[in-house]
């Protein structure tokens, strides 16, 4: 008897539509790259809170803003007063020579012995106000330069000066304000905050440079209107004001001597401004 074959039962469609096939399968490794990325979006989430916030940076300030800071106002006004002093004492000191000499040759004289100890004393300067205090360095240049200059107004308008003391005072003058300047940019970082310092130097530049432009001026009109003695009189007057000004900052710009420095002291950081000054073509030249 011939064996039969039984047929498999066909399933309808919609038993077929309910099996599992090799396409609706799930991916082996689905599982896991689900729950790498869960972990993933949680540590990134926990890391995000634990990080600190982000800490805005100050405002630049304007330039003219630092001037509603109580010390810097007085450090600015002491410097314009110095510089203006400096430009009267120039034209002073020009129209004094010509007058008790009238001769070219001696003008050039006093002005070289008094540009000459500026120039040679500024890096004793600027290391004296890096080791010392800046503050007491710059009282000291204006109070000799006062000292030095009122006595000169007396002598000249009383008519008893004489040529030796022109000399004399002029090289005074100019190693003692050698110390001003270097004094003046060392203390600038004491009186205001880091963020103001870009203002702070920029008010104090362009007022040096208004006063290389107005000194000179104010100064001959003074020499004209009331004579040449009382421009060594309104020099004077601008250092002792500034000397004030100065005197009167507040107590926190009020610094004391530096600690030691492992550079070789002060005739050290003498030989390290020196060779930076050589070194620097620009400076150099």
């Amino acid at each position: 008897m011939p064996a039969t074959r039984t047929r498999a039962p066909a399933c309808s469609r919609v038993t077929c539509a309910a099996l599992p096939t090799a396409s609706t399968r799930p991916a082996r490794g689905a599982g896991t790259c689900a729950r790498t990325e869960s972990v993933s979006r949680e540590l990134m989430q926990a890391t995000d809170e634990l990080a600190p916030p982000p800490v805005a940076a100050p405002p630049r300030p304007r330039p003219w803003t630092v001037l509603s800071s109580g010390p810097f106002r007085k450090l600015w006004m002491g410097s314009a007063l110095s510089l203006f002093g400096d430009f009267f004492s120039y034209v002073a000191m020009a129209w004094l020579v010509l007058q008790l000499t009238g001769s070219s040759l001696a003008l050039g004289t006093v002005l070289v012995v008094q540009a000459l100890p500026r120039a040679v004393l500024m890096v004793v300067g600027g290391a004296l106000a890096d080791r010392f205090s800046p503050r007491v360095t710059m009282l000291g240049s204006m109070g000799l330069r006062a000292a030095f200059v009122a006595p000169l107004a007396v002598l000249v308008v009383t008519g008893r000066v004489q040529m030796w003391e022109v000399y004399g005072i002029a090289v005074v003058f100019g190693v003692v304000d050698a110390f001003f300047m270097p004094a003046r940019a060392s203390i600038l970082p004491r009186v205001i905050a880091g963020h103001e310092l870009e203002a702070g130097n920029a008010v104090l530049n362009v007022t040096a440079q208004v006063s290389v432009i107005l000194g000179p001026v104010v100064g001959g009109l003074i020499v004209a209107a009331y004579g040449i003695g009382w421009a060594f009189a309104a020099d004077a007057a601008c250092f002792v004001v500034g000397f004030v000004l100065i005197l009167w900052m507040p107590a926190s710009t009020r610094v004391g001597p530096a600690e030691a420095h492992p550079d070789g002291g002060l005739g050290g950081q003498i030989a390290a401004g020196l060779r930076y000054a050589w070194a620097d073509t620009g400076i150099r030249v």
